[in-house]
C-alpha cells in the first residue's frame, strides 16, 4: 500500500510538472490555449481594385495560430476605419477554407462588393488598418494591426491591337476604283465599368509621337465600330487636304485611340502605311520575245521594286514574288506587268525567265554582241515615273542559255496509237539534267518542262535546246499519261503481254529508252517514238495475243530483236504498224524466252484470218536502223543475202515459229 501511495504521488507531481509547463509556454484560460500569431504585410499596403479583370484573384496571408493541444483553429479577417477596434468592423470574412486557412482569396469583384457593401464610394479609396481575430472555442485572440489602403474599381479601358492593313502595308488609289472602300480594323476593346467605348483613328509621320497628329478621323457608327472605312476616292481627298502632291506617296504610321469618359487607351502598337494618291499606274509592255526560249516558263520582272511595298523587296529571284510576274495578251504574245509608280520614283529592272516551283537567275534577258554572232548581258534597264508615262515599252533580244548562235534544237516527236483518253496530258521522265531541265526522274506532272505538246498532226513534240557546245551526252527516258492538273507514275508506256500488258521489256538498254547525241554541228536533232499501249489503257485487253518465236544468230553486244512490218491489229481502235523502223517503239522489243539464249518472244494481238508480213532486225532505241536486219544464206552458201518478208495469218489460237540464219553486218562468211 505504501509503494502504491508513493506511485500515485510520483505521478501526480509529474502530471502537475507537465501542465504547469504547458501553461507556462501557451498562456491561457482552462486547458487550452493558443499562439500570439503575426500577419504579413500587403505589398505597398494598398491594394488596387481592376474593373478590367473581376475574376482576378487577391490574397493576404499570416501567420498559423497554434492552440496548445492542437485544437482545431478558425480565422476571421477584418477590416475597419483607421484608429477602429475592430469591435464594428466594416467588412469582416471567413478566411478560405470555411475559416480553416491562413489566408483569405478574394476576386476584384468580391472585393469590390464588399467595399460597396461597407458603404465605400464607387472609385474612391479608403485608408484603414486589417487585422485577423483566431479562435479554437476556448481562446480567442486578435492580431496586431496593419495599415491597407483600398480603392474600389475606377473606370480603365482594356489594352487592345490593331489588325489592319497589317504593317508596312503600301496603298495605291486608283482612280478607276474611286468608289471601291478601303478599310482599316482593330481589336474591340472594353471599359472597366461599362462606359461606352469611341474610337478615333489617327495618323502621324513615321517619326511623330501622335501628340499632334497629321490626321484623325472618327470610326464608323460616329466613332462606335472598330473599323474605318473610306472610299478610294475619299481617301484622294484626305490626302489632298493635308499637302499630298499627285501622284505622289506619304509615308505614315497610325494607331487607335479608344475613349471612355475621361480615360483613353491607345493600342498597344502603331503600323506604318504608304498611301499614294492616284495616276501612278505604269505598264512594262514587251512587244517582242524570242521565240528561242524553254516551255513551262514565264517571264517575271526583277529591279529595284521596294517601292512596291506588300512584300516586294529590291531585286527579288526571278519567280520568287508572283506579284512580279507578266501576263501574256495570248491574242498577240506580247507581255505586260501594270504596276503603280510614285511620282518621281526612279528604279532600275531587267527580265528574266523562270517558274514560281523553280526561282533563277539563269534566263536573264541578252542582247547580240557587238560582232552579231554571239549573245551577252545587258546592262539594267532604268525608268523614272514623271506623272506622264502611262506605258514603257520593250523587245527582248535573247534569253541566257538560249542564245540562238548557242544552243541546238533536241525534238522528240511521239506518236500514241492507241488515243490518248481525255482528261490526260503526255509527259516525259528520264535523266534530262543535263539538257537544262529542272532535275532529273521529276515524276510526271511535277515539272511543266516536261509536258508534250499536241500538233494538228497528232504527233506529241518536246523540244529541248541544248547548248551545242555539250560534250556528247546519254539521255534515259520513258513517256507517261498523267490526270490534267495531277502528277503520277501510274499511267507509263508498256508492251503487250500474253494475255494483256505489261512494261517494257528491259533490253540491252534496260527498262528505259535512250538516245545519245552530239550536237556539235548545229542542226536539230529529232527522236522519234512510237507507244501502242499505256498502263490502264491496255489496247484491247480481251483480243487473243498471236505468239511470235524466232531462234536467232548470236545477238552482238548492245543490241535487241526487234520485230517490224505490215502489222495489223485487232480491235475497234484502227491501230495498225507498218513497217515502222527497228529502235522506236521498244514495245516491239522481243524477249529472250526462258532458259533459251538464242529464242526470242513476243505477244501481238493480231487482227484474226488477216495475213500480216514481218521481219527481224537488230536495233536499239537510242539508234533505231534499217541496218541490221535479217539475211539467210545465198544458194552457194559462202555469203548472206537479204531474206524475204515473213507472213503469217492468225487463226486466234496459232502461233509463229521462225529462224533467223544471220544479220546484215554480221555475215558468219
Amino acid at each position: 500500500m505504501k509503494d502504491m501511495k508513493k506511485i500515485l504521488y510520483s505521478f501526480l507531481i509529474v502530471f502537475v510538472a507537465i501542465v504547469s509547463c504547458e501553461q507556462e509556454e501557451f498562456p491561457g484560460s482552462g486547458l487550452e490555449s493558443l499562439r500570439d500569431f503575426t500577419l504579413t504585410p500587403v505589398p505597398n499596403s494598398r491594394i488596387a481594385l481592376n474593373s478590367l479583370a473581376p475574376d482576378e484573384e487577391i490574397s493576404i496571408t499570416w501567420q498559423q495560430a497554434r492552440s496548445g493541444f492542437d485544437s482545431p483553429v478558425t480565422y476571421t479577417w477584418m477590416f475597419d476605419e483607421a484608429g477602429g477596434d475592430f469591435s464594428n468592423p466594416l467588412i469582416s470574412l471567413p478566411s478560405d477554407n470555411d475559416g480553416m486557412d491562413p489566408k483569405i482569396t478574394f476576386t476584384n469583384a468580391e472585393l469590390e462588393a464588399a467595399l460597396a457593401d461597407a458603404a465605400v464610394s464607387a472609385g474612391s479609396e479608403i485608408h484603414g488598418i486589417w487585422a485577423v481575430r483566431a479562435t479554437n472555442g476556448d481562446v480567442t485572440k486578435t492580431s496586431a494591426s496593419n495599415v491597407l489602403a483600398m480603392m474600389r474599381y475606377s473606370e480603365a479601358v482594356m489594352t487592345f491591337d490593331l489588325i489592319g492593313p497589317e504593317t508596312n502595308r503600301t496603298v495605291f488609289l486608283k482612280e478607276a476604283q474611286a468608289d471601291e472602300d478601303l478599310q482599316i480594323s482593330w481589336e474591340a476593346t472594353v471599359s472597366g465599368i461599362g462606359t461606352p467605348i469611341t474610337y478615333n483613328v489617327i495618323f502621324d509621320e513615321v517619326d511623330g509621337d501622335f501628340s499632334d497628329p497629321v490626321l484623325s478621323l472618327e470610326s464608323d457608327d460616329d466613332g462606335a465600330a472598330s473599323t474605318l472605312t473610306k472610299t478610294q476616292a475619299e481617301v484622294e481627298d484626305l490626302l489632298a487636304g493635308i499637302g499630298v502632291d499627285e501622284k505622289s506617296k506619304i509615308d505614315l504610321k497610325w494607331t487607335v485611340v479608344a475613349t471612355a469618359g475621361e480615360v483613353t487607351q491607345m493600342a498597344n502598337e502603331p503600323f506604318n502605311i504608304t498611301l499614294v494618291r492616284w495616276g501612278t499606274e505604269l505598264r512594262l509592255f514587251i512587244e517582242n520575245v524570242p521565240d528561242l526560249a524553254p516551255s513551262g516558263k514565264e517571264i517575271f520582272a526583277a529591279g529595284s521594286f521596294g517601292f512596291l511595298g506588300n512584300g516586294t523587296v529590291d531585286w527579288q529571284t526571278p519567280g520568287s514574288n508572283p506579284a512580279l510576274q507578266l501576263s501574256k495578251n495570248e491574242a498577240d504574245g506580247t507581255y505586260y506587268l501594270d504596276i503603280n509608280v510614285p511620282k518621281g520614283t526612279s528604279f532600275e529592272y531587267k527580265f528574266a525567265l523562270a517558274t514560281t516551283a523553280s526561282p533563277t537567275w539563269d534566263n536573264g534577258e541578252q542582247q547580240l554582241n557587238a560582232a552579231n554572232d554571239g549573245c551577252e548581258g545587258i546592262a539594267n534597264r532604268q525608268f523614272t515615273f514623271d506623272g506622264t508615262q502611262d506605258v514603257v515599252s520593250h523587245t527582248v533580244v535573247s534569253w541566257e542559255r538560249f542564245c540562238p548562235f548557242d544552243v541546238v534544237e533536241l525534238i522528240f516527236e511521239l506518236k500514241s496509237y492507241p488515243e490518248i483518253p481525255a482528261g490526260y496530258d503526255v509527259y516525259m521522265a528520264g535523266s534530262f539534267g543535263d539538257l537544262g531541265a529542272f532535275g532529273t526522274w521529276n515524276q510526271p506532272g511535277t515539272n511543266p518542262e516536261f509536258k508534250m505538246t499536241k500538233g494538228e498532226d497528232n504527233v506529241y513534240r518536246k523540244t529541248f535546246l541544248v547548248s551545242k557546245a555539250q560534250a556528247t551526252s546519254t539521255v534515259y527516258y520513258k513517256y507517261f499519261l498523267v490526270p490534267e492538273g495531277g502528277s503520277s507514275w501510274d499511267h507509263g508506256e508498256q508492251s503487250f503481254s500474253s494475255d494483256g500488258c505489261q512494261g517494257l521489256h528491259g533490253g540491252a538498254e534496260g527498262d528505259n529508252r535512250k538516245y545519245t547525241y552530239s550536237l556539235g554541228d548545229g542542226a536539230p536533232r529529232y527522236v522519234e517514238s512510237n507507244v501502242v499501249t499505256w498502263q490502264g489503257f491496255c489496247l484491247e485487253d480481251a483480243a487473243p495475243r498471236a505468239r511470235i518465236e524466232v531462234t536467232v544468230p548470236e545477238v552482238p553486244a548492245g543490241k535487241d530483236v526487234y520485230i517490224t512490218g505490215e502489222l495489223l491489229f485487232a480491235g475497234a481502235s484502227g491501230f495498225n504498224s507498218v513497217w515502222k523502223q527497228p529502235g522506236t517503239n521498244p514495245a516491239f522489243r522481243m524477249r529472250p524466252v526462258a532458259n533459251e539464249t538464242d529464242k526470242f518472244e513476243i505477244y501481238l494481238p493480231f487482227k484474226e484470218d488477216t495475213e500480216v508480213k514481218f521481219k527481224f532486225f537488230l536495233a536499239t532505241t537510242e539508234s533505231p536502223s534499217w541496218g541490221s536486219g535479217e539475211q539467210k544464206f545465198n544458194a552457194t552458201e559462202d555469203g548472206c543475202e537479204g531474206a524475204p518478208d515473213r507472213s503469217f495469218t492468225f487463226d486466234g489460237t496459232n502461233e509463229y515459229v521462225g529462224t533467223v540464219e544471220a544479220w546484215e553486218g554480221f555475215c558468219p562468211f
